[in-house]
């Protein structure tokens, strides 16, 4: 089931990646619905649903600019689904279990309106319900290195992704690996914008709870090197080496309570 948009390329496609996720997906819609933008599109990309997905699709009308629903290979093929139907201006992912603020489309379109280069990543904040809690201000490199920006916040430039896409060997780290090599790019221009553009779900038995990865910390400290240097691949070994101390430290706590 395919609904193909119009010409227009839009300064902003928000893109919200769902499966099975129909008790969360009405409330996502309705958080666009009430701020959209004629330079604002919205494409849904469902992995296949067997739920009622289709039938919530199906009656949000023409608040819908494209959709389709196919089996697919999780979130970041989906994301990926995304990126190649869209042409230009900036695309915000959000998951179904996601909302906008109220009035940020507006404030977003904005600030894109006023951009002076089509190369700009644009990042804000997000607001997460479950902990009272506002994540997490200005990155810069070396803060990236320690924690990812939260992808719901991301404005990220449609021409970024002409060189990098999300990396499917990563199933749970793919967007902080992108966000790296982003962050690394001197062509690529980030700027900070003081709005909280989400709320982020981040429900406990999601994807987002589950992001240790050992093959993510190999990843980091090649692209460091890779893109940064000497000194940001320095940096991400130190993390890295504290991390596993840290570890090692409560398997052992661990071991000694007979936890």
């Amino acid at each position: 089931m395919k609904f193909q948009s119009s010409d227009f390329s839009p300064i902003l496609t928000v893109v919200v990646c769902t499966y099975n996720s129909e008790i969360y997906l009405k409330s996502c819609l309705n958080s666009i619905a009430d701020q959209k933008l004629p330079n604002v599109k919205l494409h849904i990309i469902d992995g296949g649903s067997s739920d009622a997905t289709k039938n919530i699709v199906n009656d949000a009308g023409d608040l819908i600019d494209f959709f389709v629903s196919e089996i697919d290979n999780g979130v970041y093929d989906a994301m990926n689904k995304a990126i190649a139907g869209i042409r230009g201006g900036w695309v915000l992912f959000l998951g179904a279990d996601d909302r906008l603020l109220p009035g940020v489309l507006p404030r977003l379109v904005n600030i894109l309106g006023q951009a002076d280069s089509v190369n700009t990543l644009f990042y804000g904040d997000v607001y997460r319900p479950s902990e009272n809690f506002l994540y997490d201000g200005k990155f810069s490199i070396y803060k990236l290195m320690r924690r990812n920006i939260c992808q719901q916040a991301i404005l990220y430039p449609r021409p970024a992704f002409d060189r990098d896409v999300f990396d499917l060997s990563f199933p749970i780290n793919a967007d902080y690996i992108l966000n790296i090599k982003l962050f690394l790019r001197e062509e690529v221009k980030k700027i900070y914008i003081p709005v909280c553009v989400s709320y982020y779900e981040d429900i406990s038995d999601g994807i987002s709870r589950n992001r240790h990865d050992d093959r993510l910390l190999e990843a980091r400290r090649a692209i460091a090197l890779e893109f940064g240097g000497v000194v940001p691949f320095i940096f991400a070994s130190a993390i890295d080496f504290k991390e596993w101390l840290r570890n090692k430290f409560l398997k052992i706590f661990r071991g000694l309570a007979g936890i």
